[in-house]
């Protein structure tokens, strides 16, 4: 009996040994598993990290183009102000000029009818006078004299001072 019992007690230590055997081998299996799918999703972490890293350097260099754009276009405007400032001075200048050459003009007017006057002569209209006699003796028409006085219609009174044009 001793070596039945002995032969039951290696038959279940043998058969323990393998359920244990097997236990263990499934748990093995189990963290195999898991083991494997974190290094699947480490490989996924590492492959957006790459990306986001590319996508970083990529940005990085973009920033530096819109910022060296910036400053291209800020010194353009810089420019661009400074240039519409001359231009306002320049049309202050020419307007400056015009102003001189219409007073300019103005005393060339009045010199004008100066020298003009200078070649009137003076017609005290006597009774009897009419503009057309007075036109006729001075070598001149009617609408000369009107035109000269200012006159819109032929009436004329004696003693009324007439500005003839000299012949």
């Amino acid at each position: 009996m001793i070596f039945a019992t002995t032969l039951i007690r290696f038959a279940v230590k043998y058969k323990l040994s393998k359920v244990i055997a097997a236990l263990k081998n499934q748990d093995f299996e189990k963290a195999q598993s898991k083991i494997d799918q974190l290094a699947v999703a480490v490989q996924a972490l590492e492959q957006k990290w790459n990306a986001a890293e590319k996508s970083r350097v990529a940005d990085s260099g973009e920033l530096k183009q819109l910022s060296s754009h910036a400053k291209e276009t800020g010194l353009a405007l810089v420019q661009f102000k400074d240039r519409i400032g001359e231009m306002e001075q320049e049309l202050i200048s020419g307007q400056r000029r015009f102003e001189e050459i219409g007073k300019l003009k103005s005393n060339i007017e009045n010199l004008a009818k100066a020298l003009q006057a200078s070649d009137l002569k003076i017609y005290k209209v006597r009774s009897g006078d009419s503009l057309e006699k007075i036109a006729k003796s001075n070598k001149t028409t009617v609408e000369k004299i009107k035109k000269l006085n200012g006159m819109e219609q032929d009436l004329i009174g004696v003693g009324q001072e007439l500005k003839i044009p000299s012949e």
